[in-house]
């Protein structure tokens, strides 16, 4: 008589614990392809930056010539470094308080 309480061995453990790799695919949603619209690559000069009674080139020429960074003339203007590299860029603008400022610190 065989005893029905012994453990199986390894070759009769079920198949039903066996790994499947690589894994079924999971359903997606069928999904279509439209192309990209064209839309108009921007310059890159903020609108107003040409308007400007300073420009960014000229910002950037007097701080060299002071030996400046960007940091120290951002510190000493209150801004941040990243924001002195755009309005350098012409990417961003100064406000008439900050362009005051930029001016004292770089005497224009």
């Amino acid at each position: 008589m065989v005893d029905d309480t012994q453990k199986p061995t390894e070759d009769q453990q079920p198949k039903s614990e066996e790994k499947i790799w690589p894994p079924a695919p999971l359903a997606v949603p069928p999904y279509k392809i439209v192309p990209l619209k064209k839309t108009k690559k921007p310059s890159g000069l903020h609108p107003k930056a040409k308007e400007q009674p300073i420009t960014g080139d000229q910002i950037r020429e007097a701080r060299k010539r002071l030996g400046l960074t960007q940091a120290q003339l951002a510190e000493r203007v209150g801004l941040s470094r990243p924001f002195i590299a755009l309005v350098e860029q012409g990417r961003r603008i100064l406000s008439p308080e900050d362009l005051e400022r930029v001016r004292q610190a770089l005497g224009l």
